[in-house]
């Protein structure tokens, strides 16, 4: 028997399955409680069986990259076509979830292992990356961002690990009157109908900010730690360049790196007059400096 959940995040519907066990079940996933979606039996963007064991049988994977993560790594094992096993291990080496697919992540087996905490980091992780990969085609982007909605519109900041994404936001939400946080680690940027919508997601870092609603993207700014602190707009290329390094893909399948690429392209030309660079100290002044400079009045 299998207990299955429905979620849906940034208006993506998917399903995740747990076989019968005593340790695999929805309590793995407390940041997914607010994103369940009742009474939904349409299609799903991918399924996630979790399992005791892995059934599928692979064809022979000769293909084999590691990756560094920020909170641990992982291997990935292809064919070079659709077939893919990727492992995650914690910051200490250890496996975590194993999971397979042979159809482009879109029907996904994954075991997991070790104490409980090792198998919810396991299975967040692995869903995480089915949801980049499934919705790539679909001009969604997972971006390593903080993000703030401030009078109707979201805006993210972007900036490399330690640089102070959190504390900037945080700046705003003390001092800039109507802002709350949306995200702080990975909200989800999606167009549609050539608009941009920035929402949240289960997947939100150190803090937790699990929060199911969206808002029209206001802006795009990278953090950059400077001695003082002014704002500026940055060229189309520049933007891109940030952003590439900020949303998660899969570099060794053509596909899904086409598809973000694109994306990032296509975001790029309909934020344009909205893409920044904040250089700042870590301090009110640059909160209020970038809301001057940043926000959007023409609601």
């Amino acid at each position: 028997m299998t207990t299955e959940y429905v979620f849906c995040v940034a208006e993506h519907v998917f399903k995740i399955g747990f076989a019968d066990s005593r340790q695999d079940n929805i309590h793995l996933l407390p940041s997914f409680i607010p994103f369940i979606k009742e009474g939904e039996n349409g299609g799903y963007v991918f399924y996630v069986k979790v399992s005791e064991a892995l059934c599928l049988n692979l064809p022979p994977l000769t293909d084999v990259h590691n990756y560094p993560t920020p909170k641990g790594s992982l291997t990935v094992e292809t064919n070079k076509k659709d077939a893919y096993r990727i492992t995650s291990y914690d910051d200490s080496g250890n496996c975590c979830a194993i999971m397979q697919t042979m159809n482009g992540f879109k029907n996904v087996e994954c075991v997991l292992q070790g104490t409980k905490e090792m198998r919810a980091f396991g299975l967040n992780n692995s869903i995480m990356m089915v949801f980049t990969f499934r919705t790539s085609a679909a001009e969604t982007l997972l971006i390593h961002a903080s993000a703030v909605i401030h009078q109707g519109y979201g805006y993210a900041f972007i900036a490399r690990s330690g640089t102070g994404k959190s504390t900037h936001t945080r700046l705003w939400t003390e001092h800039i009157a109507d802002t709350e946080l949306l995200n702080d680690d990975n909200p989800v940027v999606r167009i549609i109908d050539n608009q941009v919508f920035i929402y949240g997601s289960p997947w939100s870092g150190k803090t937790p900010c699990y929060r199911n609603i969206k808002a029209k993207l206001g802006a795009i700014t990278q953090i950059v730690r400077d001695e003082r602190n002014y704002a500026e707009a940055v060229s189309p290329v520049r933007m891109f360049c940030f952003l590439q390094t900020a949303c998660s893909t899969l570099r060794m399948d053509n596909k899904i790196y086409h598809n973000t690429n694109n994306t990032i392209a296509r975001l790029i030309e309909l934020i344009r007059n909205h893409s920044y660079a904040l250089h700042c100290r870590p301090d009110k002044e640059a909160a209020v400096v970038c809301h001057k400079t940043i926000c959007r009045n023409d609601h």
